[in-house]
Protein backbone atom coordinates (compact mmCIF):
# COMPACT_ATOMS: atom_id res chain seq x y z
CA UNK A 1 0.00 0.00 0.00
CA UNK A 2 1.29 3.46 -0.91
CA UNK A 3 1.97 5.91 1.88
CA UNK A 4 -0.02 8.98 0.87
CA UNK A 5 1.28 10.62 4.03
CA UNK A 6 4.85 10.57 2.71
CA UNK A 7 4.15 11.60 -0.86
CA UNK A 8 1.29 14.08 -0.50
CA UNK A 9 0.32 15.09 3.02
CA UNK A 10 3.70 15.73 4.64
CA UNK A 11 5.26 17.77 1.82
CA UNK A 12 2.11 19.89 1.58
CA UNK A 13 1.87 20.41 5.32
CA UNK A 14 5.54 21.28 5.66
CA UNK A 15 5.56 23.65 2.68
CA UNK A 16 2.69 25.60 4.30
CA UNK A 17 4.54 25.82 7.58
CA UNK A 18 6.58 28.99 8.01
CA UNK A 19 8.40 27.85 11.14
CA UNK A 20 12.05 26.86 11.14
CA UNK A 21 11.32 23.98 13.51
CA UNK A 22 8.75 21.22 12.96
CA UNK A 23 7.49 19.90 16.28
CA UNK A 24 6.62 16.20 16.37
CA UNK A 25 4.77 14.90 19.40
CA UNK A 26 5.40 11.24 20.28
CA UNK A 27 2.96 9.42 22.57
CA UNK A 28 1.81 5.98 23.67
CA UNK A 29 -1.78 5.13 24.49
CA UNK A 30 -3.83 2.01 25.06
CA UNK A 31 -7.23 0.95 23.85
CA UNK A 32 -9.17 -1.16 26.38
CA UNK A 33 -5.97 -2.94 27.45
CA UNK A 34 -6.14 -4.87 24.17
CA UNK A 35 -4.01 -2.61 21.97
CA UNK A 36 -0.94 -0.47 22.41
CA UNK A 37 -0.78 2.55 20.08
CA UNK A 38 2.32 4.61 19.36
CA UNK A 39 1.64 7.81 17.47
CA UNK A 40 3.58 10.73 16.01
CA UNK A 41 1.73 13.98 15.39
CA UNK A 42 2.88 17.27 13.91
CA UNK A 43 1.94 20.37 15.83
CA UNK A 44 0.32 22.79 13.39
CA UNK A 45 -1.70 25.89 14.30
CA UNK A 46 -2.54 24.57 17.75
CA UNK A 47 -3.62 21.13 16.54
CA UNK A 48 -1.90 17.76 16.58
CA UNK A 49 -2.06 16.23 13.10
CA UNK A 50 -1.26 12.49 13.18
CA UNK A 51 1.38 11.59 10.63
CA UNK A 52 2.36 8.07 11.66
CA UNK A 53 1.11 5.40 14.02
CA UNK A 54 1.67 1.76 14.91
CA UNK A 55 -0.70 -0.52 16.74
CA UNK A 56 0.20 -3.71 18.60
CA UNK A 57 -2.20 -6.32 20.00
CA UNK A 58 -2.09 -8.08 23.35
CA UNK A 59 -0.84 -5.33 25.59
CA UNK A 60 -0.61 -7.67 28.56
CA UNK A 61 2.12 -9.78 26.98
CA UNK A 62 5.80 -9.06 27.52
CA UNK A 63 7.38 -6.90 24.85
CA UNK A 64 10.55 -4.91 24.18
CA UNK A 65 9.46 -1.31 24.88
CA UNK A 66 12.62 0.35 23.56
CA UNK A 67 12.83 -1.99 20.60
CA UNK A 68 9.39 -0.82 19.53
CA UNK A 69 10.32 2.82 20.06
CA UNK A 70 13.52 2.51 18.03
CA UNK A 71 11.79 0.73 15.14
CA UNK A 72 8.99 3.30 15.19
CA UNK A 73 11.44 6.22 15.03
CA UNK A 74 13.43 4.64 12.17
CA UNK A 75 10.21 4.15 10.23
CA UNK A 76 9.08 7.69 11.06
CA UNK A 77 12.39 9.07 9.84
CA UNK A 78 11.92 7.23 6.54
CA UNK A 79 8.62 9.01 5.81
CA UNK A 80 9.68 12.51 6.87
CA UNK A 81 10.77 14.93 4.15
CA UNK A 82 14.46 15.78 4.16
CA UNK A 83 15.04 18.90 6.18
CA UNK A 84 17.44 20.30 3.59
CA UNK A 85 14.55 20.52 1.11
CA UNK A 86 12.51 22.75 3.42
CA UNK A 87 15.08 24.63 5.56
CA UNK A 88 13.79 23.52 8.93
CA UNK A 89 14.72 21.12 11.70
CA UNK A 90 12.69 18.52 13.57
CA UNK A 91 11.99 18.70 17.28
CA UNK A 92 10.65 15.66 19.13
CA UNK A 93 8.52 16.21 22.22
CA UNK A 94 7.87 13.15 24.37
CA UNK A 95 6.31 12.42 27.75
CA UNK A 96 8.16 11.10 30.76
CA UNK A 97 7.70 7.43 29.78
CA UNK A 98 10.37 8.08 27.13
CA UNK A 99 13.00 9.26 29.63
CA UNK A 100 16.49 7.88 29.34
CA UNK A 101 19.47 7.92 27.06
CA UNK A 102 18.04 5.74 24.30
CA UNK A 103 15.60 8.29 22.91
CA UNK A 104 18.16 11.07 23.30
CA UNK A 105 20.76 9.02 21.41
CA UNK A 106 18.36 8.27 18.56
CA UNK A 107 17.37 11.93 18.25
CA UNK A 108 21.00 12.99 18.20
CA UNK A 109 21.87 10.36 15.58
CA UNK A 110 19.05 11.65 13.35
CA UNK A 111 19.98 15.30 13.93
CA UNK A 112 16.69 15.99 15.68
CA UNK A 113 16.22 18.33 18.62
CA UNK A 114 14.25 16.93 21.53
CA UNK A 115 12.31 17.79 24.66
CA UNK A 116 11.52 14.97 27.08
CA UNK A 117 9.29 15.79 30.01
CA UNK A 118 10.75 14.79 33.36
CA UNK A 119 9.06 12.64 35.96
CA UNK A 120 6.80 14.54 38.31
CA UNK A 121 7.50 14.16 41.98
CA UNK A 122 4.18 13.31 43.51
CA UNK A 123 3.80 14.11 47.16
CA UNK A 124 0.90 12.99 49.28
CA UNK A 125 -0.41 15.71 51.54
CA UNK A 126 -1.41 14.78 55.03
CA UNK A 127 -4.54 16.45 56.33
Amino acid sequence: MECICKDVILPTLFSLNRRKRITILIDFTTLRDDFLILIASVSYKGKGIPIYLKIWRYLNELYDFWGRIENFLWELRDILPLTSSYRFTYEIIADREFQGDRLINICRAFGWDYIIKKMKKIKDKKK
